[in-house]
């Protein structure tokens, strides 16, 4: 905001044509712009029309804000907020070398926010990183650096193998629920018995087994949890049986409502198995992986 005016007597002395003004010392706490098309700027001179120029400076200290990988490589297109004393000031997305840099400061606490990440990586949990900035600071020279680190998103792989032989099982359909977001997808395993999923955000996750190929029966089981966060690579496995399995619920005649606590006894005809069972609270009783025959 500093104006600066050529004197009168200056101004007589020169003759018409084109001119340059170059900035040779900047303001206490600033430093020359680099950039040459900010630091020295060419005009023509009629002698009557007014001259306005424009230069930018830079402040000695200021904050370099970079956005990086598990490798330390800068990570491009990062949205950034930055608040200083909890107020917003504006947006940054970081440069080719996943930097951005914050002039023209004074005292006070600085917050970085990343709104969203880089293509291909996930957001952190706690996406803040902050720096103070004191009066001593100010009157120094230095960039301060404050660094901010992404992770891959992370991979989840889901696995479908035959509970006795463990070998794979294509076909199965799976959907994936995001507990704490809106994910939602339905995937299927390929003939290795497997489904592969890269584009989750960090996370907790909910798989449940919605249908599987004959022979194959489906598990009263059929749902696992997951938490994922950046730069996890998670398989969860599921198995199951060709064996068949026996349900047996009980209700209330008239009004339909479920009874637990009812015993049954359930034996094979030929005599090799036999056991009592007790219906659950929804009255009911669930026998996975029973041998083919007659009850």
């Amino acid at each position: 905001g500093g104006f600066c005016n050529i004197s009168e007597d200056f101004v007589k002395q020169m003759h018409t044509g084109v001119w340059y003004a170059e900035e040779v010392t900047p303001p206490e706490n600033y430093r020359i712009n680099t950039d040459p098309s900010k630091n020295k700027q060419v005009f023509n001179w009629d002698g009557t029309t007014p001259i306005s120029l424009v230069f930018e400076n830079d402040s000695k200290v200021q904050i370099r804000f970079r956005k990086v990988d598990e490798n330390g490589r800068g990570l491009a297109g990062a949205l950034i907020a930055i608040y200083k004393d909890g107020q917003p000031i504006g947006t940054q997305t970081t440069d080719k070398n996943g930097c951005f840099y914050v002039n023209g400061l004074s005292v006070g606490y600085f917050v970085f926010q990343e709104l969203s990440a880089p293509a291909g990586y996930a957001l952190d949990a706690f996406p803040y990183a902050s720096v103070y900035i004191d009066a001593a600071t100010l009157q120094g020279a230095d960039t301060v650096d404050v660094q901010m680190v992404n992770h891959k998103k992370p991979q989840l792989t889901i696995l479908k193998v035959n509970a006795k032989t463990g070998e794979a099982v294509p076909g199965t359909v799976f959907e994936v629920r995001g507990i704490n977001n809106t994910y939602l997808a339905t995937v299927t395993t390929g003939g290795d018995g497997t489904a592969f999923l890269d584009d989750l955000d960090s996370g907790a996750y909910e798989v449940t087994e919605k249908s599987v190929p004959a022979p194959y029966i489906l598990d009263t089981n059929n749902h696992q949890t997951v938490a994922l966060a950046g730069g996890d690579k998670r398989t969860l496995t599921f198995s199951n049986s060709t064996e068949p399995g026996l349900r047996i619920v009980k209700k209330d005649a008239v009004t339909g409502k479920a009874l637990p606590g009812v015993t049954f006894r359930v034996t094979q005809l030929d005599g090799s198995y036999t056991g009592e069972l007790t219906t659950d609270q929804d009255g009911e009783i669930f026998v996975e992986h029973m041998a083919a025959g007659s009850y």
